[in-house]
């Protein structure tokens, strides 16, 4: 027997799950199927950072939605996950001092405030750090991070709370659609039927499009992110570090160790040659290359780095778009189908915003103006989404 409801949401992230929250405060039906756990795929590998400062005015407008959501999840979720106020240190190389100011003064005026600094200030932030003095330094205070499993477990919760039938374990086999119009999905546990279905399944989005010879342009590429435990004299809280200069990042990950991850759109800004991944079949762990590689990028920042060890750590395949940017969208040849993919590694960071816009766009079926910049045919129509900085992030 077919089961029926209003939306499917095919993916249990911060994406879906955030999406299945709104839709169902709104009283709209929602079925929201996970093939795993929540939060097992990419959401609960994410380095669980929230900053606004973003070269992309749509997208800073968006992160200071999210930050405001995580900052506050007992208020937005119920479940009272802690948000590490421990601020946003960004290092740019030489060259962009300039632009950096000027972006600066304008995303204050959009109430994304961070303050462009002196090596002297970082160093007071973090005294361990080396500063370059051709380097550009800027500091967001009301930054942080969160632990991403936990976030995204609060809000699968309050979605359960708000009505969401949430179901784990189920694997969609197929979407369905009854003439031109989705009409449902086949899963494990049998076909459900809807008028919207929803897919929040950043690289395997094409795999369940592949069948309507509907593609959309977003590439898969590994990366992998690793914990380092520090050295004595590193113990304690620091910045979030996002070193553009190194093309990497790094965050606290409790008292004595840190989560260190690439700058991916740095370290691999042409499109064209990413190498595509499999995010099925990954190689298990890190590689012996990926830890020392990325033990330099740290130490050459902070040279007391250089005594950390390995700690752990994993793969991941991020869904990349040639601007770095997702495709939030409605598939146009299949009308009530809607895709969210093409993160590029910031599908967490934007959550929350991403899923009160979807949910007003599937229960509307009027795209927000604020989704424009992220419409698909963008690609398309050589419109890409571009920043002020000459990188994507």
């Amino acid at each position: 027997m077919t089961q029926t409801t209003d939306v499917i949401i095919v993916g249990g992230g911060s994406t879906g799950t955030s999406t299945a929250l709104h839709l169902a405060r709104r009283g709209v039906k929602v079925i929201l199927l996970e093939k795993n756990l929540v939060g097992s795929g990419q959401s609960g590998h994410a380095a669980g950072i929230a900053r606004t400062h973003t070269p992309v005015t749509a997208a800073a407008k968006a992160a200071k939605e999210s930050l405001e959501f995580y900052g506050n999840m007992k208020d937005t979720t119920g479940t009272d996950v802690p948000f590490h106020h421990v601020g946003f240190l960004v290092i740019f190389p030489p060259g962009v001092g300039d632009l950096v100011l000027k972006h600066t003064q304008f995303l204050k005026s959009i109430d994304c405030h961070s303050d462009v600094i002196t090596s002297d200030d970082a160093r007071e932030l973090f005294p361990p750090i080396q500063c370059d003095g051709s380097d550009t330094y800027l500091f967001e205070p009301g930054a942080g991070y969160i632990n991403p499993m936990a976030a995204t477990r609060a809000i699968a919760d309050a979605a359960i709370d708000a009505g969401v039938d949430l179901r784990e374990g189920v694997q969609v086999k197929r979407v369905t659609k009854t003439g031109e119009r989705v009409s449902g999905v086949e899963t494990t546990d049998g076909p459900i039927a809807a008028s919207s279905v929803f897919l929040a399944t950043a690289m395997w989005t094409n795999r369940f499009l592949k069948e309507f010879d509907v593609q959309i342009p977003v590439r898969p590429h590994r990366t992998e992110a690793i914990f380092i435990r520090r050295p004595p004299e590193l113990h304690g809280d620091h910045p979030v570090i996002d070193d553009k200069h190194h093309q990497a990042y790094y965050r606290p990950e409790g008292p004595e160790q840190s989560y260190v991850g690439y700058l991916e759109a740095m370290r691999n800004p042409d499109f064209d040659k990413l190498a595509g991944s499999d995010p099925d079949n990954l190689h298990p762990g890190n590689t012996y290359e990926t830890v020392q590689d990325l033990l330099e990028r740290v130490a050459a920042r902070v040279p007391a780095y250089a005594k950390s060890y390995w700690k752990g750590g994993f793969p991941c395949v991020y869904d990349v778009t040639e601007d770095w940017l997702p495709i939030l969208d409605e598939v146009e040849s299949i009308p009530g189908l809607f895709v969210a993919s093409g993160f590029s590694g910031s599908g967490f960071h934007l959550g929350p915003w991403v899923g009160r816009t979807m949910a007003d766009y599937i229960a509307t079926a009027s795209r927000p103006e604020e989704l424009k910049p992220f419409a698909e045919r963008r690609f398309r129509e050589g419109q890409l989404t571009r920043g002020v900085y000459p990188f994507a992030r």
